[in-house]
């Protein structure tokens, strides 16, 4: 199948994703998903040329991140948007150290992107929530308790992260029989990355938190099992 069919059964496999029926929408967007992996195609490349892609904007406000805090959120909210066709940065106000994720792509990718992020952010702070109930309720040690309640968190998020790239590298295509592994990336669309490239560039420098080897490799499961359109779905 040359790239003009591929462009043709993924612009009616998107039209079939609108359906009613939850089943056979997932079931066409995945799909779609993987043939504009496959081509190379960014959603800009299989659009109506008579509808050209709006630079939109979603900014997260339910939870903030600042040097000692939270600092795991950027790398999260990067990899999500880099595989959802968007970019990550932040947003704060001079002087202040709160700093909020902003996602920004064409359309409604980062409506999207910004689904499966908070998704992603509310597991782990549950997770931490749990383990610092389960586990460390019975410190009294307020200094030592919260130095292993941010290793935790922060080994945590960091495996959910890796193991969440993972999963979208391993992505699986059927092709003339066999079946073959491929990033499910879609390449960022030009408008995107002139806006991404027009950026400040900002040097972070976060708190250096202890290393929890079994939080980690929990958090690297977590991720990898993530169903994206499952989660897209119930939100």
């Amino acid at each position: 199948m040359d790239t003009e069919k591929a462009i043709d059964k993924i612009r009616k496999l998107l039209a079939l994703a609108q359906s009613d029926n939850a089943g056979e929408a997932e079931n066409a967007l995945l799909f779609a998903r993987k043939l504009m992996a496959e081509y190379k195609l960014t959603e800009r490349d299989v659009a109506d040329a008579k509808k050209p892609g709006k630079l939109a904007h979603e900014v997260y406000r339910a939870h903030s991140f600042s040097d000692l805090v939270n600092t795991w959120m950027l790398q999260l909210a990067k990899v999500i948007a880099e595989n959802h066709c968007c970019c990550a940065c932040f947003d704060f106000r001079r002087g202040s150290k709160v700093k909020h994720i902003r996602i920004t792509g064409l359309d409604d990718d980062p409506q999207v992107a910004m689904v499966l992020f908070d998704y992603a952010v509310q597991h782990i702070l549950h997770m931490s929530e749990r383990n610092r109930r389960i586990h460390l309720g019975w410190m009294t040690n307020r200094k030592a308790k919260n130095a292993l309640d941010r290793a935790y968190t922060q080994s945590y998020a960091e495996g959910f992260t890796a193991g969440l790239a993972a999963k979208y590298r391993e992505q699986f295509i059927e092709k003339n029989g066999e079946v073959t592994e491929t990033a499910l990336v879609l390449v960022q669309p030009v408008e995107v990355k002139e806006w991404q490239d027009g950026l400040k560039k900002c040097k972070l420098r976060f708190r250096q938190n202890d290393d929890n080897a079994e939080a980690r490799a929990d958090g690297y499961k977590a991720g990898y099992n993530f169903n994206p359109t499952k989660q897209i779905k119930e939100a």
